[in-house]
């Protein structure tokens, strides 16, 4: 089993607060929120993601982003990107032809980092 990144829990209980807050921020259940992203069934994932005792799956945390009408950086941890969390909102502001050039440009870089 892969080791776990040294601030993995931190991160998880970080994450689980700012969901909590925007939850609470928009005045929504566990139960509704769960709704919003597909299925009350997903009300007992919501409770652990707020208690930082599961990491979500990408496509869940964009689903809670989307149903909280935040934005990535608001669930970003700060100690990973510190003044770069905006990077996400800035390349989700792009229209997807410009989304499309961005991806172009960081597979180009990343294979010829790999040369």
């Amino acid at each position: 089993m892969p080791e776990r990144p040294p601030h993995h829990e931190e991160d998880n209980q970080w994450v689980g607060e700012q969901i909590r807050k925007l939850r609470k921020r928009r005045d929504m259940t566990q139960m509704a929120l769960a709704g919003e992203i597909g299925d009350t069934d997903y009300q007992k994932y919501i409770s652990n993601y707020e208690n930082g005792i599961d990491h979500m799956p990408i496509p869940v945390f964009f689903a809670i982003i989307q149903a909280l009408r935040a934005s990535p950086s608001d669930l970003i941890p700060p100690r990973l990107y510190g003044e770069n969390r905006n990077v996400f909102d800035d390349y989700l502001s792009l229209n997807e032809e410009h989304q499309e050039a961005v991806k172009v440009l960081v597979r180009t870089f990343l294979q010829r980092k790999s040369i």
